[in-house]
This record gives C-alpha cells, structure tokens and sequence, in this order.
C-alpha cells in the first residue's frame, strides 16, 4: 500500500509535474496540498495567481488543501513559523514526507530537508536533475495545459504573459532564458491535468451560469481526456438532495460506505445545530444575498441552513432557484441580519462589490443597517457548495443569527462584519 505524502504546490507546471511522478511511480499517495499564500493580495506567493483559482484547482484535482497564509514579503522567521505550523499538522495525520517541485537549487534543498527534520518528516524531491527542456518538452507531450501568469520583464518580454504554455512558446523564448523559468523569468498556471488519467469527472448541471454545460464537459472529455472517464453530473436544489449527491459520488467511486459514514456526521452536526437553536424564543428574520447587481436572493438549500440555524428567511423557499428581486421588497420586510454571499466572491470580493448595494435608496435606513447586522460572506468556500461545506454555512449563520449563544471559530474566514 502506498505511503502517504502531502506535496507542495504552487499550481504552476513544475508542482504538477512532481504530482505526476510521485503518482506515476506508485510509492507514495499524495493526500494533501500545501501552498503558501500571500494574505494581502490574497493570491499565490511568487506565483500572483487568485486564491479562488487554486482553490477550484484543488477541488478538481480532489486533494484537500493547506493554505500557509503569509504577509508580504515575510522574515524567515514569519515564514518559518507558518510553514512550521502547516508541517506539525502534516505530522500529526500521520504523514511522515513531503514532496517537493524543486529541480537544481542545491541550497534550498539543503534548506527544505533542514526544516523538515526538525518537524520530524523526511523530504522527497520527485523530478529533482531533470533536465528542463525535457521537463518542459514532457509536460506539453503529457496533455497538461498551463497559461504563463506572471513574467520578470528585465529578462522577458510582457507579451508572454497570458500566454499558453506550448510548443509555440518555448520556441519564442529568447535566449538564455530557461524552458522551464527556473530562474524565476516567468511562472504558470496549469489548467488540465490529463495525465492523471481520472476515471471519474463530477460536474453539475444545476446552474449553467456557474459552470460549463453538461453538452460542453461531454465536448471537453471527449477532446481532451483519454482516460475515457466516467461523468457524473449532479442538480441539487435542497439539502436532501446535497447529502444524495454525496451518496451518488461515493457510489460512482466505488465507495459507498464513505458516503454513508459522512452523511451520518453531517446529519449529526447539523441536528446539534437545530437543537439549539430551536430552545432559542428569538427567530430573527435574515436577507441571503446571492448577487448584488441585479439582486438575487439565496435559495435552493439556504433557506433550510436558515431554519437550522435559528432563523428565517426574508424571501424565497427551500428547492428552487434563486430568483431576483427589487430592493423595496426588502425596505418592506426589513431584515433583522443582512447577509451577502455572491456565488463565487470570497469576502474582498463581496467587499468591493458592495458599493450599488449601498447605493440603493433606504440602505441607511434599515435595521440590520443601523444595528451593525450586516455581514460579508465567503459566498465561494460556503452557501454556493452543495457538499459537505453545508454543515460550516450552517454555522457561519448561526454565529450571524444568535451570536450569544454560537461560535463555531468562522469568524474572519467565513464571515466578518460590513463597514460602510
């Protein structure tokens, strides 16, 4: 049975090129991502790509991962202690290496096996020496696809950013500039990880707005997988229909006994969070915003997360679409709590879309407005996910419900206070 490791990840071609290896040679698992993420520009260090973007990443290539949230241009002894922190984690699943996408750089090795000694873990360095035009050359041969997203103009010209990472482009790169911008002239960001060969694609066809099509996935396989996957699409619209779907995936997996023993916990979780909530006299009443420019409210599943968590919902029902709505509707019910959680925006994003909000007549006038019951939301991570992340969006809206009486730790990550 293969050994567990954790690898880290940057999204770019090098990381997952070292994926491949580690799962071409069959030793070891990889079971978790690690990635150093720069907090404010909520992006990949050194990289620059968005947050959400390696997040989806993740997702689909169906890893958790550890986001090592750093300032700045960090100390070392910053950056030390949150890695440190991201690898006693590691240690404490029971992981005893971590891989990495390093290639030449003898000195950062040396540095890498020093710093995971001291926490008790080996390194492993799967395409370490391998020469980069053949690095480069096998990544594009193997059907990956990655865009350059950032370039060092002092050696690279600021046309090859955006640029697909091809044939084309290698033959375009000046000279002296290495195939695979190992000296940091350019950085990527792999899209299509055909290599893996899965077996399973999950897509959805609840929403076309928020993805791709079913037609358009069964295009895409067909012209870009080999591995003649099978494709399972899924159209939650309440909560029964969330912990069927996990049932649907497990089963196309092989392991429906997974799902079993998850749905029992999240049922669990969420029953807790009913039962105390229901002891509660007050029920106030909540605004689930979906979008701000139209206005959408929140539906599908959310309003039953609003009924476990203490509450009730100003517009919409439980198992249908969310629809839209004009902003007196709510002047005239007059939300207790305003919470706003776009399909897709993390909280900055939710932030700098608030403004035609704001802008509406009688905002300043509402009681969730005047008693400081308004809260940003990561619409991305929680609300908008038909899985198991429904058990922490019933939480954040407990904490924003009856925050006397709940506090799951959501605060900051999942939700903070609007300051207009």
């Amino acid at each position: 049975m293969p050994d567990p490791i954790a690898l880290c990840f940057s999204g770019g071609k090098d990381s997952c090129l070292a994926l491949q290896e580690l799962h071409r040679r069959g030793r070891f698992e990889v079971v978790e991502l690690i990635t150093t993420v720069t907090d404010a520009f909520d992006r990949v260090s050194m990289h620059g790509v968005r947050r959400s973007l390696l997040r989806e990443q993740a997702d689909s290539i169906g890893l958790p991962l550890t986001e090592v949230v750093v300032p700045p241009e960090p100390s070392n002894v910053v950056y030390e202690r949150e890695m440190g922190k991201a690898f006693a984690k590691v240690r404490e699943q029971g992981i005893s290496r971590v891989g990495f996408g390093d290639l030449f750089l003898e000195d950062l090795r040396e540095y890498r096996v020093r710093q995971l000694a001291e926490a008790g873990l080996e390194c492993e360095f799967p395409i370490w020496h391998t020469p980069t035009d053949e690095l480069a050359r096998t990544f594009i041969r193997d059907g990956f696809r990655a865009v350059t997203v950032c370039v060092n103009p002092a050696v690279l010209p600021v046309s090859f950013a955006g640029r697909a990472f091809d044939d084309a482009f290698l033959a375009d790169l000046p000279s002296g500039v290495d195939p695979c911008g190992e000296n940091g002239e350019f950085h990527t960001f792999v899209f299509l990880l055909d290599e893996l060969a899965p077996t399973v694609i999950v897509t959805q066809t609840q929403c076309e707005v928020c993805a791709v099509s079913l037609k358009d996935v069964e295009q895409a396989v067909c012209e870009l997988v080999s591995s003649e996957p099978r494709i399972v699409s899924l159209e939650p619209m309440d909560l029964g229909d969330v912990f069927d779907d996990i049932g649907t995936v497990a089963g196309a997996l092989g392991r429906p006994e997974r799902a079993e023993r998850l749905n029992v916990g999240l049922t669990a979780r969420l029953e807790a969070i009913r039962e105390r909530s229901s002891a509660l006299g007050e029920r106030p009443t909540i605004a689930c915003i979906e979008w701000i420019d139209p206005l959408m409210h929140a539906e599908n599943w959310v309003p039953e997360l609003v009924e476990i968590a203490g509450g009730k919902v100003m517009l919409g029902e439980a198992g249908r679409h969310s629809g839209y709505f004009e902003f007196e509707r709510m002047v005239e019910a007059d939300p207790d709590v305003i919470a706003v959680m776009p399909c897709g925006f993390d909280i900055p994003r939710t932030a700098a879309e608030m403004p035609p909000l704001v802008a509406q007549p009688g905002w300043a006038d509402l009681s969730a407005v005047r008693s400081g019951r308004v809260f940003l939301t990561d619409g991305n991570q929680f609300f908008n996910r038909p899985g198991p992340r429904v058990v922490e969006s019933a939480e954040i809206l407990a904490e924003l419900l009856h925050p006397e009486v709940f506090d799951f730790g959501h605060r900051g990550s999942g939700w903070t206070e609007w300051v207009g």
